[in-house]
């Protein structure tokens, strides 16, 4: 009697390559008909095996599962414009996206990977992702579009975690100034994003948004543990990467593409969903700084409204705001 874990072990074991119909019948004493029907039972189980005519079978590795699973999920929304990459193990996805930038890649093209080494967040902070519980990806595009405008596309990506967020079913998020996702009912950070730009001959030659969206950890290090949160935690429990990963992608495409129409209009959509605003603050750089979140210019800056009423612009690059829901320095 052939037995289905049989079957596994033999395909994992060729590393992903075709073993043929014939090949497995001989290796197990029995017949084709037999190894088809048990292929079969396997597929229906959920295991990811590829069965190609004149090639044989193949158990696919995790990244061409995830690949596939994302491909597909775009294929059903018509999409033709992302080029998803999964990597098992990377120093970051924005390292990865850069040099394949560098080489070329045309916009659209996201390195996503199972875990990041050297994970990173704004300012150099390091950002804890080497392990399997999140969702850690990069897109590289090439905006037409003026340099003054490059640091909205944070922006952009926050916009668009939460469409998805919101998709999912899951509408208990907000946005923390400039591009931090958190729990409203926690104020914890759910996810962080980190936008870099390269130039040639004083051009802009393409942008990475970098994005990690902590999504099944259960718990997180002493060190984080009252400033991060997953949405496991937050009570999501029927989200797949995969599924998340294609919400974002879909939002984000119809985003960037109002963004490369007229920049500055998503502004009114992130405003209403940024809990920074209105509140008091404390804003940290070379000159700290208290006063009131007063508004997001055109640009994407936070102004600042200070004790004697004078109004101060920031930048996404250099200040981190503290304070907000109830947390406190949390960057």
């Amino acid at each position: 009697m052939i037995r289905e874990n049989d079957i596994i072990h033999i395909l994992a074991e060729q590393s992903g390559h075709f073993v043929s119909g014939e090949d497995l019948a001989n290796l197990l004493g029995c017949s084709r008909a037999a190894v088809w029907k048990k292929i079969q039972r396997l597929r229906e189980k959920g295991y990811p095996i590829e069965a190609v005519t004149k090639k044989g079978y193949k158990y696919l590795n995790t990244h061409e599962v995830f690949e596939r699973r994302v491909s597909a999920f775009l294929a059903g929304q018509n999409d033709t414009f992302f080029n998803v990459k999964y990597l098992d193990r990377v120093s970051s996805t924005n390292a990865v996206c850069r040099e394949l930038g560098r080489e070329g890649a045309r916009e659209g093209l996201v390195v996503a990977a199972l875990v990041q080494e050297a994970g990173r967040g704004r300012r150099g902070n390091a950002w804890l992702s080497d392990n399997t519980d999140g969702l850690w990806f990069s897109i590289l595009v090439r905006p037409q579009t003026d340099v003054e405008y490059l640091g909205l596309l944070s922006l952009v990506m926050a916009l668009s975690v939460h469409d998805a967020f919101d998709a999912s079913g899951y509408t208990d998020s907000a946005i923390k100034w400039p591009n931090d996702i958190v729990s409203l009912r926690t104020g914890r950070k759910l996810c962080g994003i980190l936008s870099e730009a390269s130039f040639e001959d004083q051009r802009l030659s393409f942008a990475v948004i970098g994005c990690g969206v902590n999504v099944s950890q259960k718990a997180f290090p002493e060190s984080i543990a009252l400033k991060a949160t997953s949405l496991h935690v937050e009570g999501v429990l029927n989200v797949t990467k995969e599924s998340l990963l294609g919400g974002i992608l879909v939002a984000f495409k119809k985003r960037y593409k109002e963004f490369l129409h007229s920049p500055s209009d998503m502004l009114s959509d992130y405003r209403s969903l940024c809990v920074t605003l209105g509140r008091e603050v404390r804003v940290e750089g070379d000159a700290p700084l208290t006063g009131k979140a007063y508004d997001i210019d055109r640009l994407g800056r936070l102004i600042v409204l200070d004790a004697n009423k004078e109004m101060h612009s920031f930048s996404a690059g250099d200040v981190s705001v503290r304070g907000i829901m109830g947390y406190t320095d949390v960057t």
